[in-house]
């Protein structure tokens, strides 16, 4: 029931060092949907809290999907060449509501998408 989702980068690939890297999610960052408990529909939004971790030891909490360049909103910069695999957590918390009633739900619902990102080393010309 819940949006799958990806990560998407900016660039798509031959990303480099020391350069940022920007991510976007496909997961929307609040959700509707009805469900049907005893024939009683219920109303349920949620909210979505996203947990990146870029796969270097660095971590960024925030309630934003990214977006594309040049916006940027959620960027990167990588110090070591190599493979990393970035992995972006997802955290639903929110209310259900049955006509006239309504209340928050407890706990969270949980998602997790990874993808594996190349840092390139880039090389240096200096020209006159």
């Amino acid at each position: 029931m819940l949006p799958s989702g990806v990560i998407i980068t900016q660039p798509t690939s031959a990303a480099l060092l020391r350069e940022p890297v920007n991510f976007i999610t496909t997961v929307p960052p609040t959700f509707q949907t009805v469900i049907v408990v005893l024939e009683v529909p219920i109303l349920i939004t949620l909210k979505a809290r996203y947990e990146w971790e870029f796969g270097d030891g660095k971590t960024l909490v925030t309630s934003l999907a990214g977006a594309p360049y040049p916006a940027m909103l959620i960027n990167h910069r990588y110090a070591e060449p190599g493979d990393y695999e970035v992995e972006l957590r997802v955290s639903w918390s929110g209310t259900w509501r049955a006509g006239a009633l309504a209340g928050p739900i407890s706990g969270t619902i949980k998602q997790s998408f990874t993808r594996d990102l190349e840092i390139y080393t880039a090389d240096t010309i200096f020209t006159k």
